[in-house]
């Protein structure tokens, strides 16, 4: 739809900062002098982009960098700004901007006077109290996390058996395990209500039935679902390059947006025009770089942790700006490394406190709950039960001396001889070839060189445009010998790459355990690289192109999962596809392609899907398929 960006007179001064629909963009102007306007919303996690300089726009967040020209990304390679013309017309400047996908959601929550309390259990793990009804959030209580890298500080004070008998359902927003946590999930009832976004094509509710939970619901996207008596819930997408989810609680009307550590996604806030409380990520830390890549140097690894709280920091003012809560909570990042050989590492990571949060948003009308693990907001008379001596938390001997002795109490998180072999290694990255995910890399490689007690184990992993290879060297390729446009090398225990490869893990546990040591030439992001390690099940099943490959018109579309299993007898037919969609709250929100696309059918499989329905639906006869 055709939006006016404002008066003529802007171009006079480009490029700048201009809000239209309530949302950023920058106007600019092209090579040529013809006035463009670049959407400015970083397509990383959602953060704004503004103009650093004349020939600089940036994200505070993570420093990404665009072109004032092309929108196009100067430091992270293939990644871009969305950019639309700009005609100038007598009475101001327009541009063709794409229709708002908004639209208010509406709750069936009948509005209260009565408000949940919060109990921040340990690091991410929310506990929300309403009315008799209990939900804990990404519950890491018991054990390390990230291969054994990370333990929570400060010390969650909750007993696991103690949660379980009082928690009436789990929500999981994503997979990295210190939000799926095994040997936390484990201690709780088989039958435990666990709710998790319909994302990752049922990836989650795989990971969570081998763990022996028997109870998994997976929510659709943008639908309120009910939890219990005046509680729903409403899970949205991340927004980001990351499988994330965001998850807005609505207790009598009160509303809690869990964005943990997503970032922004603008697109709620089209959905949800305010909230009552934001909980939100708030410091550095959740990665290894750059404090564990060699080829930055102690001045620069300082200037970018600086640059990386100073970006979190302007994210939780963001999130205000944005929803307008009354409160606003810091959390997901309460955690400490516990490695004594990551010790070095800890003494650089400099992080913010929630009072540091509290007064970056003094001058917001906001109340930012300073809460540390142990600690619970009531919010029948909005007090804080505080743990004693809680200062002593902020202090670097007692983190050291608790993380000391967390490790020294932990067994050996993965238990494993090192005996990965070369022939394994090729077969789990040449699986990855022919992707979108491999596609997009382009010409990068990778050398590994894998440490073991008694053994090394070297290879290079080279890229280009989807196509694999993986050779066995005797020692690393160096960045002077690899003859790809951009080149990491990473020294990792060969133990740990090891257990990812074969329990098919995503490399994140690696990389923001803290357990490679890295290095790349040159100093550029491969942003497709690290979304295949990120998450390589979606490579070798190439989910980006299930959906594109179906190509199947069929009368059955639009109408609901729940509804065709409700009223039709397909349910024996759906079983054999493995959709077993009786009483399953994703059916509220799915048809029977979409049902077909994130079970993982291919094509085939899925045009044999909907023939098979079809012939047992009356009321559908005849659905053509075409190539």
């Amino acid at each position: 739809m055709t939006v006016r960006v404002g008066d003529a007179e802007l171009v006079e001064e480009l490029p700048r900062s201009v809000t239209i629909r309530g949302e950023p963009y920058i106007l600019s102007s092209s090579d040529d002098g013809t006035p463009v306007l670049h959407d400015a919303i970083c397509p990383h996690q959602g953060g704004t982009v503004t103009v650093e300089s004349e020939s600089c726009l940036r994200c505070p967040q993570h420093n990404w960098d665009f072109d004032p020209e092309t929108g196009d990304s100067t430091n992270i390679p293939g990644e871009e700004l969305r950019t639309y013309e700009v005609t100038v017309r007598e009475d101001g400047l327009y541009a063709e901007l794409p229709t708002s996908a908004g639209g208010t959601l509406e709750f069936a929550t009948e509005s209260t006077d009565e408000r949940p309390s919060v109990t921040l259990v340990s690091h991410a793990a929310l506990l929300i109290e309403y009315d008799g009804f209990t939900l804990l959030t990404d519950p890491w209580i018991d054990g390390p996390a990230f291969l054994g890298a990370w333990t929570q500080y400060p010390p969650a004070p909750h007993d696991v058996s103690d949660l379980a008998d009082e928690v009436d359902a789990i929500w999981i927003t994503h997979e990295h395990s210190d939000h799926l946590h095994p040997p936390t999930l484990s201690q709780f009832d088989p039958e435990t209500p666990v709710y998790v976004p319909e994302l990752n094509y049922q990836r989650l509710s795989d990971r969570l039935a081998d763990i022996g939970l028997e109870n998994v619901h997976r929510l659709p996207t943008e639908t309120p679902y009910r939890l219990a008596d005046n509680v729903e819930a409403v899970c949205f997408e991340s927004g980001s390059t990351w499988n994330d989810s965001i998850l807005l609680v609505d207790c009598g009307g009160f509303r809690i947006l869990n964005v943990n550590d997503v970032g922004v996604n603008w697109d709620v806030q089209e959905h949800v025009e305010s909230v009552d409380m934001v909980a939100s990520g708030f410091a550095f830390g959740a990665s290894g770089y750059p404090l564990t890549w060699t080829h930055l140097s102690d001045d620069e690894k300082r200037s970018l942790v600086d640059d990386r709280n100073r970006g979190q920091l302007a994210k939780c003012e963001q999130l205000v700006d944005l929803f307008d809560p009354s409160y606003f909570l810091p959390f997901a990042k309460f955690f400490t490394l516990a490695q004594p050989d990551h010790g070095r590492y800890r003494e650089q990571m400099e992080k913010n406190t929630p009072g540091d949060v509290a007064d970056y948003l003094d001058d917001e009308p906001v109340r930012v709950l300073d809460l540390v693990p142990g600690e619970r907001w009531a919010g029948a008379d909005d007090s804080i039960d505080r743990v004693p001596d809680r200062e002593r938390f902020f202090r670097d001997d007692v983190e050291e001396r608790l993380g000391r002795e967390a490790y020294e109490a932990f067994t050996p998180f993965v238990d494993e001889r090192f005996d990965l072999t070369h022939g394994e290694l090729q077969r789990y990255f040449t699986e990855l070839a022919g992707s979108r995910l491999a596609e997009e890399i382009e010409s990068h490689a990778l050398t590994l060189e894998l440490e073991g007690d008694e053994r090394t184990l070297t290879g290079y992993v080279e890229f280009d445009r989807g196509d694999i290879t993986y050779t066995a060297t005797e020692t690393p390729v160096d960045h002077g010998d690899s003859d790809a446009a951009t080149h990491v090398m990473m020294r990792v225990p060969g133990h740990l790459v090891q257990h990812v490869v074969r329990a098919d893990l995503s490399w994140d546990e690696i990389r923001i355990g803290y357990w490679s040591e890295s290095s790349r030439d040159p100093d550029e992001y491969n942003l497709a690289f690290w979304r295949l390690l990120h998450a390589p099940w979606e490579a070798r099943t190439d989910t980006y192109r299930i959906a594109e490959s179906y190509d199947i018109s069929t009368e059955l579309s639009g109408r609901t999962m729940a509804d065709l299993v409700e009223q039709e007898q397909v349910q024996e037919i759906l079983e054999r596809y493995g959709l077993f969609c009786a009483g399953c709250p994703a059916g509220l929100g799915e048809d029977i392609l979409e049902a077909a696309r994130i079970h993982g059918l291919d094509r085939e499989q899925a045009r044999t899907l909907v023939t098979d329905i079809e012939a047992a639906v009356d009321e559908a006869p005849g659905a053509a398929a075409s190539d």
